[in-house]
């Protein structure tokens, strides 16, 4: 049994453009995919379900393998050795499928070539050379390495008796003894390894097609195969050793595994299938031969797989036409889709080198199953399947079947754009026709065709072609008419490029174009005038318009032209005051040209002045004031250039101004300058007039550096910087710029001073500062000198915080403070500060003292106070504070108690009480006395508890309160007011 799926390649080479009529294709481009296959014919039904419950069951069976990196591969159809002689003369067939098989995420492209394909004996018994198609072959392999892609031969046998063999290559086969066969089956493999260097060379790939094909029983046992293997692996390897060799079965062969174990004994290097049919348990046995060569540790890949339409009570009773004569209709599309998707998660399931769908004709276009196709024979069917993918190929169309398969194998999806297509060019030899070519795009996966555009006069714009190719004859169009084409290209993801730059076409055309009109002339400056009209009509529009002049409307000659779109000119080499006389013509793209327009007069205006009364006066060390009389003209002055230079005949333009004055601020001191004036026009362009004679002036110079600077510390926080006054460079002297830094590089400007002393207050203690001085005059802006050495001093530091700093209670408002002198940061110590507070952290100062010691008053008693001290000197620096000290006053004597007042006799009443206590020691108790008890006043003293008053009178009523002192003179509240009267 063939166990191959063969493809009708002859007709993918011819087209038969009258079939085209009568067929619907399945064919979309990116964003026309239809959305489903028609229905399944109910003559077929039966075997569609057949077809898909081995599917559906074999990937049970392989599950969900993660993603292998097999190489996948496009077979290239255009190139299958089966085709015959006609290959020679494929024409632009073949790159095309390559672009395509790119485009469909192809890696490699495939090629078949069959035995004795490329053997020299052969190609001579069918008038052939060896050099043409050695010749062709390399050709086919360099267009597949120029793709960017790998290279995979498949090196079977030619067909025989089969509707798609090309050759008569039977007669040939019966020549050849075992031996025979065998040497010129390895020579063939060797010439294809070295005139096309593949990546991977498949050279034996079923053994029953190649027994039917050849004659050769010895093909179809495993030893007789294995014997052929073995010669023709060591005939390549001795010249091509690193050319990776592989050998297969189809999985319909008979004892299939029995030649897989025979093969993997041998040093090939993987091992092939094929698969189709995929009835009875042809789908498992692939995994059987994966299992067999993984065990001998050899890769395995798959250089044919097909979807055959046939039943399993079809096998070995239809023939392979028969059955090949099925699988073009658009009905199989899902179908032919799930087993490409089958066939991929096998790849992924044994980790193939390479798998490669072998029915790519149905890529491109499949055929409507109706009255006109059912009753075909197979010969006409595959013919016409052949011509419609070969149609569908060359506008770049594809099949559901394709798209799908792309979709899964090129993932993630592709969202790159190709690159637009570049260096369109388009030309027309009459007036209907155009031919448009451009360079080929390029796109990360592959350039699936091309949109051609085309925009007619009117601006409409439409898609007027879809190809694969890099050309386009365009046709049925109007004479003497303008198109213009851009060219998109576009990949199978949906992708579109930009559109190319525009190439535009005209036509041909006899007609002159229409007279300019409206002819005007206006003179825009001392030498020149500029004309401009409106625009003649053509019909293939006007390429330029030629331009007259002379000085009378009978001597006038062609002094310039311009492009198409511009209807204006410009004469700029006329004369000033010269009356001139204008005219244009209009010429279209075949030299056809209009009459003269009318014929216009215009007189160029005078020239400008020079400018007179020029002077230049000083202002700064860095500027000049240059000033004249404005000029005149036959136009209004525009502006004027001023020149300058060190010397009256070396002037350059270093200004253009619009009055007639200028400061010029680029000048250097102490340098004397000349100046020139030009006046120019508001002509276009502008005229100017001759140079003024150059006037002089020289600058100031600068004033001279501050002298004797110094500077001298006054405190921790103050330096006194003093100076000499500076010399005048030729203005007085304004001001002084002070600068200071932490170092002589790094200074900053601190004051601007009148004064040749500046007083620093900002600075820190104990801090090293540098101090330069720069001088300023009177200048707008100022000139400034340079700027002074930098004088170097050192700031005093601060006093040293008061030490040992005590506090003793003396009574209950006072205590005493003393502590140890301050040392000093540089400068004396002048006094101290004292603080006192009632909370360590709210102290308020309360005296300044020369002393070192302080007594603290006023205070209340019982009541704990903090102290601290700060030094100052006699910079009025203040040292820190010194550490806060606390002590509590001491309490007041308490009142006295038990007061009573008793009349001893009509002069005296004694008084008694409690005695007090306190903190110290009770010195006397005061006694108060009074005629009521709020107006009391001292009456005596004691120091006993009893006191004698003999200062009554008799009967008499008083009040007496009792107030307790002790040692320090501390005194407590007084008693509350008693009575006492004397005796009548």
């Amino acid at each position: 049994m063939i166990d191959e799926f063969r493809s009708s390649l002859s007709n993918l080479i011819r087209a038969v453009p009258v079939l085209l009529t009568i067929l619907t294709l399945s064919v979309s481009i990116p964003g026309q995919l239809k959305a489903q296959a028609p229905p399944v014919p109910s003559t077929f039904q039966d075997l569609y379900t057949e077809l898909d419950n081995y599917l559906v069951n074999f990937n049970a069976t392989l599950g969900t393998p993660p993603k292998y990196p097999y190489l996948l591969c496009g077979n290239l159809l255009a190139a299958n050795g089966n085709a015959g002689p006609q290959l020679l003369n494929a024409g632009p067939n073949m790159p095309m499928q390559i672009n395509a098989l790119k485009a469909m995420g192809a890696q490699a492209i495939a090629i078949e070539i069959g035995f004795p394909m490329l053997y020299e004996p052969f190609l001579t018994s069918q008038g052939e050379t060896y050099a043409a198609w050695a010749s062709y072959y390399q050709s086919v392999a360099a267009a597949v390495r120029a793709a960017g892609l790998k290279l995979v031969i498949e090196n079977d046998t030619l067909l025989v008796n089969d509707v798609q063999a090309g050759w008569d290559a039977a007669p040939f086969y019966a020549t050849l003894n075992w031996t025979q066969y065998m040497q010129a089956r390895a020579q063939t493999a060797l010439n294809i390894a070295q005139l096309m260097q593949p990546d991977y060379l498949m050279v034996l790939a079923e053994p029953q097609t190649e027994y039917d094909n050849s004659g050769q029983a010895n093909t179809n046992t495993p030893s007789g195969s294995g014997q052929l293997l073995s010669q023709i692996i060591s005939t390549v390897k001795a010249s091509v050793p690193a050319l990776p060799l592989g050998a297969g079965v189809g999985t319909a062969q008979i004892n299939a595994l029995s030649f897989i174990q025979e093969y993997v004994t041998l040093p090939v290097d993987f091992i092939d299938m094929h698969i189709y049919p995929i009835n009875r348990n042809y789908l498992p046995i692939a995994q059987q031969i994966a299992q067999t060569a993984a065990a001998a540790g050899k890769p395995v890949s798959m250089t044919e797989c097909g979807l055959w339409k046939i039943r399993d009570t079809e096998v070995n009773v239809l023939s392979i036409d028969q059955v090949r004569a099925r699988d073009p209709f658009s009905f199989w599309q899902p179908l032919d889709a799930y087993f490409l998707q089958t066939m991929e998660t096998l790849a992924n399931s044994t980790q193939m080198i390479f798998m490669n769908p072998f029915g790519t004709d149905y890529w491109f276009a499949y055929q409507t199953y109706d009255d006109s196709t059912m009753n075909m024979d197979p010969a006409t069917i595959l013919g016409l399947e052949g011509s419609l993918a070969a149609a569908s190929l060359n506008q770049a169309a594809f099949t559901s079947t394709a798209l799908n398969y792309y979709n899964s194998v090129v993932t993630p999806a592709d969202t790159t754009p190709p690159t637009a297509p570049t260096t369109l060019t388009a030309g027309s030899g009459n007036p209907n026709t155009a031919l448009v070519k451009w360079n080929a795009s390029t796109d990360n996966v592959g350039v699936a065709g091309y949109y051609v555009w085309r925009t007619d006069s009117s601006g409409n714009s439409q898609i007027v072609n879809t190809t694969a190719g890099t050309s386009f004859q365009d046709s049925g169009l109007t004479e003497a008419a303008t198109y213009t084409y851009t060219a998109q290209a576009f990949d199978l993801g949906g992708n579109v490029s930009t559109q190319s730059a525009p190439v535009s076409v005209q036509t041909t055309n006899a007609t002159p174009p229409t007279t300019p009109g409206n002819l005007t002339a206006q003179a825009v400056s001392c030498y020149k005038v500029q004309l401009s009209w409106t625009a003649s009509t053509d019909k293939t529009g006007v390429t330029q318009y030629n331009v007259f002049y002379g000085v009378a409307p009978s001597a006038m000659s062609q002094i310039g032209t311009t492009g198409s779109s511009t209807t204006a000119f410009g004469n700029s080499t006329l004369s000033p005051g010269q009356t001139y006389y204008f005219a244009v013509q209009a010429q279209d793209q075949y030299k056809n040209v209009s009459a003269m327009s009318s014929i216009v007069t215009v007189t160029t205006p005078t020239l400008p002045t020079t400018p007179s009364g020029v002077s230049a006066v000083p202002n700064t060390a860095t500027k000049i004031t240059v000033t004249w009389s404005p000029s005149t003209g036959g136009l209004p002055i525009a502006h004027y250039l001023v020149y300058r230079g060190t010397s009256a005949s070396n002037l350059n333009n270093v200004a253009t101004v619009t009055k007639a004055s200028y400061t010029d601020t680029s000048v250097s001191a102490s340098t004397t300058y000349y100046y020139s004036i030009q006046s120019a026009d508001t002509g276009t362009p502008p005229t100017q007039s001759g140079l003024s004679a150059p006037v002089s002036a020289t600058t100031y110079g600068y004033p001279s550096v501050p002298a004797n600077v110094a500077a001298a510390p006054s405190s921790a926080t103050k330096v006194v910087v003093t100076w000499s006054a500076s010399a005048s460079g030729g203005l007085p002297i304004a001001n002084y710029r002070v600068y200071k830094g932490s170092s002589p590089s790094s200074m900053t400007q601190l004051a601007i001073t009148p004064n040749t002393s500046y007083t620093d207050s900002t600075d820190a203690p104990s801090t090293t500062y540098y101090y330069a001085v720069q001088a300023a005059d009177t200048g707008l802006p100022a000139d400034l000198s340079a700027i002074s050495p930098a004088v170097a001093v050192t700031t005093y530091g601060l006093p040293g915080a008061p030490a040992n700093l005590t506090a003793n209670v003396v009574s209950a408002s006072k205590i005493g403070l003393s502590w140890s002198a301050a040392t000093s940061g540089g400068l004396p110590i002048a006094n101290y500060h004292v603080y006192e507070g009632t909370s360590p952290t709210s102290l308020t100062q309360v005296t300044i003292t020369t002393n070192t010691s302080y007594t603290a008053t006023s205070l209340h008693p019982g009541t704990t106070y903090y102290f601290a001290v700060q030094s100052t000197d006699t910079g009025k620096d203040n040292s820190a504070l010194s550490n806060s000290v606390s002590a509590t006053t001491l309490n007041l004597p308490t009142t006295p108690t038990n007061v009573t007042a008793t009349g001893i006799s009509s002069t005296q009443i004694t008084v008694s009480w409690s005695a007090s206590t306190g903190s110290l020691p009770i010195a006397h108790y005061n006694v108060l006395r009074g005629s009521t008890p709020t107006s009391l006043s001292a009456l005596g003293t004691t120091t006993k508890t009893t006191y004698n008053d003999k200062t009554v009178n008799p009967g008499t009523t008083y009040y007496y309160q009792i107030q307790a002192a002790d040692t320090a003179g501390d005194l407590s509240a007084g008693s509350t007011p008693v009575a006492g009267t004397s005796l009548p």
